[in-house]
């Protein structure tokens, strides 16, 4: 299967977005995996650049501004609810 090679070294779960990089969608991307059959437990963390382009533009290179905050956080906790670990 895909993950054959993981398993022959010992490798039993794998967790991505660790990055900061992935999709925003936690819930499609975890459907994915399910959908793959993967021989491993597979997590993602809620991807930081994607979550915060939602609210803050990347091309706009900046901060959020306090007003964004709530939104930022709602972000997140959404990529939480829908399954992220972290």
């Amino acid at each position: 299967g895909l993950t054959d090679h993981c398993l022959r070294q010992g490798i039993t779960a794998v967790v991505g977005g660790n990055c900061g990089l992935g999709a925003a969608d936690v819930e499609a991307t975890l459907a994915r995996a399910a959908a793959a059959r993967l021989g491993v437990r597979f997590g993602v963390l809620a991807p930081l650049g994607p979550v915060r382009s939602r609210v803050v533009p990347r091309a706009e290179g900046r901060p959020a501004r306090p007003d964004e905050l709530p939104r930022l956080e709602a972000a997140v906790a959404g990529a939480l609810d829908q399954g992220a670990l972290g």
